[in-house]
């Protein structure tokens, strides 16, 4: 028997050999069946899927900060140069090309760390199943369930981006190294089989010491991922077929209503299991994320799992720091940003706005704790040129952040989308021709009506029905900046309309038309000091509506600096969040270093070529 190999790949498509291809080492004396009948060194094996999670270019940064917009919601800030850039602001305006720049066409790609991830669980579900005797309720039989959610979950992650790819569910060999794209239905089938396997291995949360945080899975963890991917494999996909022409698709009726129940069945599970409860305080959910509170049995399900010097999700999501604060060594980028309308698109008494959308920024210390940019000498207000994202807040760590590396996991799966992802696939289950003004009052409204409980604190926006729309909005109030908004569009076929929309709405807010003809005009702030805690206090006045000036005494006008209308309204900078058509780019181009290491059997569709 050989012994074992470590191998090393490069996206099993970046080099032009399979010798230099399979770059393999001796990673130990142990064969096979020794490691992967030994649960101790078969667990050793599985951390080397989450060394892959940490490293630069995976899901550290480029997986998962910059490929989640721009949407009717969020929009990655300076967009607007993204036409010839060709770098991230190009993967948010929908015009990359397979040249794409900032490290997505070397040996160490997004591409290729999702490659090498898959590769490492297919080691371990090869061995694991061939040597470990894996069973419900032994090591062996979480592993092997732990390995197949991870593998669904990366695969999930390809098509989302990349659309048809590449399938390999075995180790890599000379015989299968170079594959053709696959298509997405069959990945969808099989990971969907992957993790009904992987529930029914693993054990709920908090039952053994692997799960006894959100940084392992668990069943609930392959079930709302199971449920999730039903989801997306029932929706609209954009399919490249018959000599290049690009068109959306839809599954079948049948094929339709199956993965719609699967979908209910698994968040009918989780919820039945009692394991987990929404946070009654919505901010709370986040500031136990900053602080790296992982315990199981909350709102958050699963995380990817970051060292504390890896990972920057905080350092690109989180509320900007212009330069050093108390709470943070260095800026804070904050390059997701929320769009200006979607502020008033919340009901203002919905406890969830002033969390998700916050209209200022920190500046440097100046002596004694940071400042908002509403003073009198910056003058560079947030106001309409784009609202902060404010789920992730430096102050909220329980160390103080001393590089871009934050060490803040992402949150993959909370028990909110369980209940909305419930609500939505029992309402597409009594209204399969999905009539998008049907009204709808079966069992998932109590859980669409759960969310919004929490929402507003007491049961007063209640509702008595809802129709698809409502399930749309409540996913966006809910889930802003998680980036979940995008692949949401694109399964419902809505991508192109509501950026549209999302322009057109920035044009009345401007404007004060429509929805928007109420927004104040001016914008007031005042601040003070909590001598107590020694912080500078923020004031704001004219965000709301009603608001309208006068300000109350103590209150000082915002300027815009170099405008010669004092009013915050005229800084509208958002020109254009796309470029590239995105009923057509909204999938990246497959790169350049990965099409010349296929040995001709990849190539670019969706209007690539």
């Amino acid at each position: 028997m050989k012994k074992h190999l470590y191998i090393v790949l490069v996206g099993l498509l970046g080099f032009t050999s399979c010798d230099k291809y399979l770059d393999v080492e001796q990673k130990s004396s142990f064969t096979d069946d020794i490691i992967y009948s030994d649960p101790t060194l078969a667990e050793g094996e599985i951390m080397g899927i989450y060394y892959v999670m940490n490293e630069d270019r995976s899901y550290r940064n480029r997986l998962a900060t910059y490929m989640g917009v721009n949407t009717d919601i969020e929009y990655k800030s300076s967009s607007k140069t993204g036409n010839v850039d060709n770098n991230r602001r190009s993967i948010a305006t929908y015009c990359a090309t397979p040249a794409l720049g900032e490290n997505f066409n070397d040996e160490k790609n997004p591409w290729s760390w999702l490659y090498t991830a898959i590769e490492r669980c297919n080691l371990a579900i090869t061995g694991i199943t061939k040597y470990g005797n894996p069973e419900p309720g032994n090591t062996m039989g979480y592993l092997l369930g732990e390995a197949l959610t991870l593998r669904a979950m990366f695969y999930y992650d390809l098509i989302r981006w990349w659309g048809d790819v590449p399938a390999r569910f075995e180790p890599a060999n000379e015989s299968n190294i170079y594959l053709p794209k696959t298509d997405r239905a069959d990945i969808y089938d099989q990971i969907i089989d992957d993790l009904a396997e992987a529930s029914a291995l693993m054990p709920w949360g908090g039952d053994i010491a692997q799960t006894s945080t959100v940084q392992r899975p668990n069943k609930a963890v392959a079930k709302g991922l199971r449920a999730r991917i039903a989801l997306s494999a029932s929706g609209m996909a954009l399919l490249s077929r018959n000599g290049g022409v690009v068109d959306f698709v839809m599954s079948s009726d049948a094929r339709r209503q199956e993965l719609h129940q699967i979908a209910k069945d698994e968040c009918a599970d989780i919820i039945a299991s009692g394991r987990y409860r929404l946070e009654s305080n919505f901010a709370q959910i986040f500031k136990d994320n900053c602080a790296k509170v992982v315990t199981n049995g909350r709102e958050s399900i699963f995380e990817i799992p970051f060292t504390t010097s890896r990972g920057q999700w905080l350092s690109y999501l989180g509320l900007p720091a212009i330069g050093g604060t108390k709470w943070a060594a260095t800026a804070v980028k904050g390059e997701i940003l929320v769009m200006p309308t979607f502020f008033y698109d919340y009901n203002q008494y919905d406890k969830r706005r002033d969390v998700t959308v916050v209209p200022w920024r920190w500046l440097l210390d100046n002596g004694r704790t940071a400042q908002s940019l509403f003073t009198a000498t910056d003058k560079k207000s947030t106001g309409i040129n784009g609202m902060s994202l404010g789920k992730w807040r430096a102050e909220w760590m329980s160390t103080r952040m001393t590089s871009n590396d934050d060490g803040v996991n992402p949150i993959i799966l909370r028990y909110a989308d369980v209940l909305l992802m419930y609500a939505e696939a029992d309402y597409c289950l009594a209204n399969p021709d999905l009539d998008e003004v049907a009204q709808y009052s079966g069992a998932g409204l109590s859980y669409f009506n759960e969310v919004r409980e929490r929402a507003y604190g007491d049961n007063s926006h209640n509702v008595n029905y809802i129709v698809y729309d409502d399930i749309r909005k409540e996913r966006a109030f809910e889930f802003c900046g998680e980036l979940l908004r995008k692949q949401d569009l694109i399964r419902w076929g809505l991508l192109k309309q509501n950026l549209d929309d999302a322009l057109e709405a920035l044009g009345d807010l401007k404007n004060h038309r429509g929805a928007y003809a109420n927004v104040p005009q001016q914008v007031y702030y005042k601040l003070g000091t909590d001598a107590a805690n020694n912080v500078d206090t923020l004031a704001l006045y004219g965000f709301n509506v009603g608001e309208e000036a006068p300000a109350p005494a103590g209150y000082t006008v915002v300027q815009t600096a170099g405008s010669v209308d004092p009013g915050w309204l005229n800084k509208i900078s958002i020109d254009v969040l796309y470029y590239g058509d995105p009923n057509k780019r909204q999938l990246m181009p497959i790169m350049k270093v990965i099409l010349d290491g296929s040995q001709g059997t990849l190539k670019n569709d969706y209007g690539y070529e």
